[in-house]
C-alpha cells in the first residue's frame, strides 16, 4: 500500500520509528500492547480502524489514495507524536471582557493566527455583535467564512477562542512541515479539509 520512500519520509515526519507492519490491502500500526491501528483499502476505499483490547471501531474513511496519505500522515504525527496541547487554556476561564482577552492573547498566542473584532483572513477571528453575544470563525482568503462557535455568551466563549486559535496554528505548523518532508505543495482547499472547518 506504501512505498518505501513514503514510510522513509512518514518516519522522518513523525519523528520517530512507527511499528507498522504492511500486507497487500492493510497496514497495522501498534501504539500498544491493547491499541493498534489498522488501514484497510477495500475497493476504492483506505478505512482507518482502531481496536482496542480486540473490538474494532471505525475512524476515518479516505476515497483517495492522495487523500490517504495526506490524511493518514497528520493523523500519525499528531497521535503518536505532538498532540496538541493548551497550556494556558485555564487562564481564559476568569476572563470577562475583550480588554482582558486581547492583552492574554497578545502573551500566549501568535498574533499572526488570530483577530478580535476586526475579521482578517487566514485567521481566526472572534467578533462581539450588537447584542454582546460573540461569534468565533475562520475567514479564508478569499472572505469565506467558517463559523466555529455562534452567538455564545462568555466566559466560555474566550477560552474556547484560545483553544481554537492554538489548533489552527499548530495544525498550520504540521501542514507546513508536511509540505517540505513530502514536497507536498496543499492547495488552500485541501488545508482547510485538514483543519476539519
Amino acid at each position: 500500500m506504501f512505498n518505501r520512500d513514503y514510510l522513509e519520509k512518514l518516519k522522518q515526519y513523525v519523528g520517530k520509528d512507527i511499528q507498522l507492519v504492511e500486507s497487500d490491502n492493510e497496514v497495522h500500526i501498534y501504539l500498544d500492547s491493547e491499541i493498534q491501528y489498522f488501514l484497510r483499502k477495500k475497493e476504492q476505499k483506505y478505512i482507518l480502524y482502531v481496536s482496542e483490547r480486540g473490538k474494532e471501531t471505525e475512524e476515518k474513511i479516505y476515497t483517495s489514495e492522495v487523500d490517504m496519505k495526506r490524511n493518514f500522515a497528520l493523523w500519525l504525527k499528531s497521535n503518536f507524536s505532538e498532540n496538541i496541547k493548551y497550556p494556558f487554556s485555564g487562564k481564559f476561564r476568569e476572563v470577562t471582557s475583550v480588554e482582558e482577552l486581547r492583552i492574554l492573547m497578545q502573551q500566549y498566542a501568535d498574533e499572526k493566527t488570530y483577530s478580535i473584532n476586526d475579521p482578517k483572513e487566514e485567521r481566526i477571528n472572534i467578533l462581539k455583535s450588537e447584542d454582546g453575544q460573540y461569534s468565533i470563525f475562520f475567514l479564508d482568503k478569499n472572505g469565506k467564512k467558517y463559523i466555529l462557535e455562534q452567538e455564545t455568551e462568555n466566559p466560555f466563549v474566550f477560552k474556547r477562542f484560545y483553544n481554537e486559535v492554538t489548533y489552527y496554528g499548530e495544525t498550520m505548523r504540521q501542514i507546513r512541515e508536511y509540505e517540505e518532508v513530502f514536497e507536498d505543495k496543499l492547495e488552500d482547499d485541501v488545508k482547510i479539509q485538514l483543519l476539519g472547518y
